[in-house]
Order: structure tokens, then C-alpha cells, then sequence
């Protein structure tokens, strides 16, 4: 510091998953996730991993690519 005095930092780098323990979506909900890229635990609300993840939409994702693999938005282009 320009006083002289030492600081000593340490820098962390996340990427926002690791911090905290993954949870359902559902506020209560205690169930584990299938794993960290779901929002949805598998035990009761699996099915809602088919919605539009912006608040107060209820319509359906879009599939991508052959995969299959889907978004967690509509195909509403503000959500995307």
C-alpha cells in the first residue's frame, strides 16, 4: 500500500455451480438433483425441466441440434 504496509489477497475463480450446494427450483423441495445441470430434482418435479425457465412463462423449451438436447427458454426471442 503506499502507506508500506503488506496486504495479502487470494484470488477464487468459480464458475457459479460450485458455490453452494445444487438444489431443486422449487422453494422447500429438500430432494437432490440428478445432477448440476438440472434445475428440477427427479423425485417430484422432473416434468417442469420442460418450461420456460423465465418467470411467469409457462410454454414449452425448444429442442436444439439432432441431440436433442433442450434450452431452458421458449423459442420467444426476448427469452432467449
Amino acid at each position: 500500500m503506499l502507506d508500506g504496509t503488506l496486504h495479502h489477497t487470494e484470488v477464487i475463480v468459480t464458475d457459479g455451480v460450485t458455490v453452494g450446494q445444487p438444489c431443486c427450483a422449487i422453494a422447500q423441495c429438500k430432494n437432490a438433483l440428478e445432477s448440476n445441470c438440472h434445475r428440477f430434482c427427479s423425485a417430484d418435479h422432473h416434468h417442469l425441466e420442460t418450461v420456460c425457465a423465465v418467470e411467469g412463462c409457462s410454454e414449452p423449451v425448444m429442442l436444439v441440434g439432432a441431440d436433442g438436447k433442450m434450452h431452458k427458454s421458449c423459442q420467444d426471442l426476448v427469452h432467449l
